[in-house]
This record gives C-alpha cells, sequence and structure tokens, in this order.
C-alpha cells in the first residue's frame, strides 16, 4: 500500500533575497511623516487647550474678587488682567477684553476675549478664546 504524498517547496527568505530588500525604508519613510502629523496635532490640541484653560481660571478668580470685595467691577477686571499677566507672561493675550458686568440675581460675571495670536510653531495662529465666569456676591 502507497500513499501519494505532496511535498510543499519551502522557500527560505534570506536577507539577499531581491522582492524584500528595501520595504523597511520604504514602510519607514511613508509612516514617519503621519507620525509627526498626528504628535504635532496632538501637540497643537493640548497647548491649545491649556490656554483656554488658563483664561478660564483668570475669568473665575477676577470674577471671584469682585464677589469678595462686594460686587467691584473694577477690582474684578484689574484681577482677571493680573492672572492673565502671570499666566501667559505677555506671550499671547496681551490685549484682552475683559467685561464685568453685576447680574440681578447677586453675582458678578466677567467675560474675557483673547483675539487670536500668530505662534511661532510652523506659523500657526492660536484660536481666539471667549470665556467668561460668574460668582455670587459673599
Amino acid at each position: 500500500m502507497t500513499t501519494l504524498g505532496f511535498v510543499a517547496r519551502q522557500h527560505i527568505f534570506l536577507p539577499e533575497d531581491r522582492e524584500e530588500k528595501g520595504n523597511a525604508i520604504a514602510g519607514f519613510v511613508l509612516i514617519i511623516p503621519l507620525v509627526f502629523l498626528v504628535l504635532f496635532a496632538l501637540i497643537s490640541l493640548i497647548y491649545g487647550l491649556h490656554i483656554r484653560f488658563l483664561a478660564e481660571d483668570a475669568a473665575f478668580e477676577g470674577a471671584k474678587a469682585g464677589s469678595l470685595s462686594g460686587g467691584d467691577s473694577v477690582l474684578a477686571e484689574r484681577r482677571t488682567r493680573d492672572v492673565l499677566a502671570m499666566a501667559f507672561k505677555g506671550e499671547y493675550c496681551a490685549n484682552p477684553d475683559i467685561t464685568s458686568q453685576l447680574l440681578p440675581d447677586e453675582g458678578i460675571e466677567v467675560s474675557l476675549h483673547c483675539p487670536a495670536h500668530n505662534s511661532s510653531w510652523f506659523g500657526t495662529s492660536l484660536p481666539e478664546v471667549t470665556v467668561s465666569a460668574y460668582a455670587h456676591i459673599e
């Protein structure tokens, strides 16, 4: 009794195979720009969110200072301007538009608008930031 068997031809890939030579470099060259694009987009997003959080914090600090002084709008705007100056050190939001108003429900609201700013990062501009914060007068 005999069995017919098929012998699979084995192909051993050696470094000198001409088909595979250079594929790793070509893959690297195609993928690395995408990796850097995603990386820089992520860094820009994080930086934009950082700026927004600093602006929100400055508006809240101003509203809190105004509420603790009994609703003094001038003090609220000055405190907001001081916190912005400490946070950004003149790099961004150098001329903010800050308004404060007393609200009928015994509170003070501080609104802050920072215009767009050209960054040194690849010639991109940072976004406009508009935030507001509220504090109850104590």
